[in-house]
């Protein structure tokens, strides 16, 4: 997965990295999003827009080859749903 700087966008504020961006969840209702950090401190994630089914959107912050998982507790019920999401942390 590259980074698509349509959709991904990144800044600093005092040695912190900032991320943001949005993602489309896949077919099981994760995705996994590109990111330059090599340690995320904290991670926001909400969907985009209402009327999806109640779920928790989870990032756990471990990234693996250069990407970190983005989860919907509600599995494939909100599959093709799409998430804003911010991450903060070091490069």
């Amino acid at each position: 997965m590259a980074w698509d700087s349509d959709k991904q966008f990144q800044s600093s504020a005092k040695g912190i990295m900032i991320e943001t961006g949005y993602a489309t969840l896949g077919d099981d209702g994760t995705v996994e999003v590109s990111t330059f950090l090599s340690r995320i401190i904290t991670a926001h994630v909400t969907y985009k827009s209402g009327g999806l089914l109640a779920g928790a959107l989870i990032c756990d912050g471990t990234i693996t080859g250069g990407a970190v998982t983005i989860t919907d507790s509600a599995g494939a019920a909100n599959a093709d749903a799409e998430v804003y999401y911010t991450f903060m942390g070091f490069r």
